[in-house]
């Protein structure tokens, strides 16, 4: 009877070792999780040497994202950083007389309704825009600022817009991608 006890104690230790294993490994996994998100600006027409801007919102679930992307293992508190990786422009309705050209700089800011940093923006600039057509701009981001703290909330406030080189004549629909990769562990 005392070796049965003693046999079960040590079956008993030996399952409570291996699953507390079992755990350590979970919280040992890292993950690198994409993150694309599109809005739609609507930049109004404006005289020359104007500053015009419009504001948009969109809606993502980041909990949702890193559960999807981890199996459920992890949620948005699990993030370690977030940091940009791409941001491009794309005029849907530009023409000859109304486009990139027409503008000698612009940027992109977005904040979140959450987090250390909502009530301040990260912002995005591109300067001397070349005075030539086209309905495409990638600016230039910095793939190392950490953007945890602006963007760990649900809803994503971007607002763009630009210097006037010259009048624009129409609204300008602008729909901007932006790429994110966010480290969660």
């Amino acid at each position: 009877m005392k070796k049965l006890i003693i046999f079960t104690t040590l079956v008993l230790l030996a399952g409570v070792c291996i699953t507390t294993q079992s755990c350590k490994k979970i919280h040992l996994l890292n993950y690198d999780l994409p993150l694309r998100t599109y809005v739609m600006l609507h930049i109004p027409p404006g005289d020359s040497t104007a500053l015009i801007s419009d504001t948009s919102i969109s809606y993502v679930d980041i909990d949702s994202v890193v559960k999807g992307g981890t199996g459920s293992v992890y949620g948005y508190k699990n993030i370690s950083s977030i940091k940009l990786t791409s941001l491009t422009m794309t005029l849907a309705n530009g023409d000859d007389s109304d486009n990139f050209a027409n503008f000698q700089s612009c940027f992109l800011s977005f904040t979140t309704n959450s987090g250390t940093n909502y009530s301040s923006a990260y912002q995005l600039d591109l300067t001397n825009i070349p005075d030539s057509y086209t309905n495409y701009k990638a600016l230039p981001v910095s793939t190392t600022d950490e953007l945890k703290s602006y963007l760990i909330g649900n809803q994503f406030n971007i607002s763009g817009g630009g210097v006037l080189r010259r009048r624009t004549t129409k609204t300008l629909n602008c729909q901007v991608q932006i790429d994110f990769n966010m480290h969660v562990n």
